[in-house]
């Protein structure tokens, strides 16, 4: 499993003092002109993207998002129920 931040819009100074503040310790890329927001279809932050071992996107999230709710989803991926 892989997290990837994205910073979109801000100032790169800030956002690296709250990646500090917060002791992310996954990558963040840093989206200065919001490319990669616009590219994924995004219109709005904080948004969670889900993607399964093959790279398909496979749930989304919108707004922020509880421990329990990211264990959750995160939990359908690595292990799907049969159907």
């Amino acid at each position: 499993m892989q997290f990837l931040g994205i910073d979109v819009l801000d100032a790169r100074p800030d956002a690296v003092d709250f990646i500090d503040e917060f002791g992310w310790r996954y990558p963040s890329v840093f989206d200065r002109n919001g490319e990669i927001r616009d590219r994924l279809g995004l219109l709005g932050q904080p948004v969670t993207l889900f993607y399964d071992a093959s790279g398909t996107l496979v749930d989304t999230h919108v707004g922020a998002i509880s421990p329990e709710l990211l264990d959750e989803r995160i939990g359908s991926i690595l292990q799907p129920s049969s159907a």
